[in-house]
């Protein structure tokens, strides 16, 4: 007890009344620190976790986090944030502030520039004077997606060679490769021989691998060796195209196609049967992937080309009756998509799974539902649709959770309310304070008499300690009122914020219902845009059979001419 009170701060002692009293009063009368502006160290952690929030695209939270910091970071985080959400023109003027500063020059000038180059309507900027800025004050990443924008635009303007020029001053990585693959498809397009994209995309790929993200190098080879593979075959070099194929890996999203690409180029060399092995492997991968519709169709031609005519012909069979039961695949997912709406139907349906985790495995995703919403995500509308409907799914579910804590903070603040004793009671649980404090500060004083030099002082401020409590708390009546105005202010302020959330709730359902609406008929498009791609087949399929069967049947009417 002697050594308790060294450590009791004046600050507390507020505090310590209303426990004396028996805590009515607990949380509206204790001592509280001064409100001001945020500490250095609590803006720090705000801005973490907004860069964590924009990494993670959650561009509402980062802009709540950050909304009225105005450091250099903070400020381009919220830019940052407006881009993501869509606000590109309310970002601007934050970036202009920003290519003003000494910091994130570099990042604000790209920014920019990718703001005009994606049609914001207040960019009033020179995109090219812009993106030399960006290169000159920026670094790492920032510069090379400056100077791949700049290689592009030269492309933009049928300059291929002078865009080369511009990437052979980049670093080894990402951007650099994916600019020389769009070179190559340049001179792909506008060279009769497939020389100069090969050279191209060689250098792509000896640049992707050098890439910092290994997951990110590695996809981006597979993507440019089918493209090195497809230009190779096209040549009818078929050894060229057979190397460049074989290195894709087998997990990866471009391997249907590359196994009916190799199958090509072993058929071309005469290798029927080894190209029927890299078909039936493509076979097993859904019909929505590139290249499985034609493995299916290629492996009949294949057993017609080694002159098994009754085996070419059940393949062909089997392929009409592969692509007819896609068909009603197709035809049912439409019609969930029209009951359930495609958010629930494909991107909700694709996440669930009836498997338990240690039964499932990475052939999951290669189900027709996942498989199509994958071909959808392709295309830039696709993903742009997927992503609306996300974020608004995602700021629903926030707003939510922020209505359920406003009433938790109601209830209790409802319940400290109710809790608050009455001037009576008060008064009596004073006056029995008051005899506890007093007792106390007698036996304190006697036990000071038997104390060394250093104790008693201990005791003594003890004892001052106590005459203070008394102080406080014979002033806690006179602050019941103020006590309970706060309570009731508190609970206007609530029930506003509570009809302000409503409100935002009510404009953000009718925003999810246009955005639900429109991937429904993006997805209702793309899903009639595949019926029709597995009919064309189909009626190929059914062309094959048909003409075995007239071949057949010369046959036998020759055979049976013969004496």
């Amino acid at each position: 007890m002697l050594g308790w009170g060294r450590y009791l701060s004046r600050q507390a002692i507020r505090t310590c009344a209303v426990l004396l009293v028996g805590g009515g009063l607990l949380v509206s009368v204790s001592q509280a620190a001064p409100r001001g502006t945020a500490s250095a160290e609590h803006e720090q952690i705000r801005i973490r976790l907004a860069q964590f929030s924009v990494a993670g695209g959650r561009f509402a939270e980062a802009l709540a986090r950050v909304e009225d910091l105005d450091s250099p970071l903070a400020l381009l985080l919220r830019a940052e944030s407006l881009v993501g959400s869509g606000r590109s023109d309310q970002a601007i003027p934050i970036l202009r502030q920003l290519t003003a500063g000494e910091r994130y020059r570099g990042q604000s000038w790209l920014m920019l520039a990718e703001a005009a180059m994606n049609g914001a309507t207040s960019v009033e900027v020179n995109i090219e004077q812009a993106l030399d800025n960006a290169v000159r004050y920026g670094h790492g990443e920032i510069r090379e997606r400056a100077r791949f924008h700049q290689a592009e635009l030269l492309r933009a303007q049928s300059m291929p060679e002078r865009a080369g020029q511009v990437l052979a001053t980049m670093e080894p990585g990402y951007w650099a490769a994916v600019g020389y693959q769009n070179v190559a498809s340049d001179y792909a397009r506008i060279d009769r021989s497939p020389a100069r994209s090969l050279v191209a995309l060689r250098v792509a790929l000896a640049l992707a691998s050098e890439d910092a993200h290994v997951a990110r190098g590695a996809s981006l080879k597979s993507e440019l060796l089918l493209q090195a593979g497809y230009l190779a075959l096209q040549a009818e070099d078929f050894s060229k195209a057979e190397g460049f194929l074989k290195d894709i890996a087998l997990d990866s999203y471009v391997t249907p196609e590359a196994l009916f690409f190799h199958g090509q180029a072993l058929a071309g060399r005469q290798n029927v049967r080894e190209a029927m092995q890299s078909w039936h492997r493509a076979k097993k991968f859904p019909l929505a992937f590139p290249g499985a519709v034609e493995a299916w169709l290629g492996m009949g031609q294949g057993y017609d080309e080694l002159g098994y005519l009754g085996q070419a012909g059940e393949a062909f069979l089997a392929a009409n009756a592969a692509f007819d039961s896609e068909q009603v695949t197709l035809r049912s997912l439409a019609e969930e998509v029209r009951q359930r709406g495609a958010w629930r139907a494909m991107v909700e349906a694709s996440r669930a799974t009836d498997l338990e985790w240690f039964l499932a495995d990475n052939r999951a995703l290669a189900q027709p539902r996942q498989a199509y919403l994958l071909r959808f995500a392709e295309s830039a509308d696709g993903q742009s649709a997927i992503a609306r409907v996300a974020t608004l799914a995602e700021l629903f579910r926030q707003l939510q959770s922020r209505k359920s804590d406003l009433e938790i903070f109601r209830q209790a603040i409802a319940y400290r309310q109710a809790s608050i004793p009455s001037v009576g009671e008060l008064e009596t649980r004073l006056g029995r304070a008051d005899g506890r404090i007093g007792e106390l500060a007698d036996r304190l004083r006697r036990t000071a008499a038997h104390a060394g030099t250093g104790q008693s002082e201990q005791v003594d401020s003890l004892v001052q300690t106590l005459i203070d409590l008394r102080t406080v708390y014979h002033r806690l009546p006179g602050d019941r009122p103020a006590v309970a105005r706060s309570l009731n202010q508190h609970l206007d302020q609530l029930a506003l914020l509570e009809h302000r959330l409503d409100g935002l709730v009510e404009r953000l359902v009718r925003a999810r219902e246009e955005a639900e609406a429109m991937l429904d008929r993006q997805m209702l498009s793309f899903l009639s845009n595949e019926e029709e791609r597995i009919r064309f087949a189909q009626d190929r399929a059914e062309q094959q059979v048909v003409y075995l069967y007239e071949h057949l049947a010369l046959r036998k009417l020759e055979q049976e001419a013969q004496p």
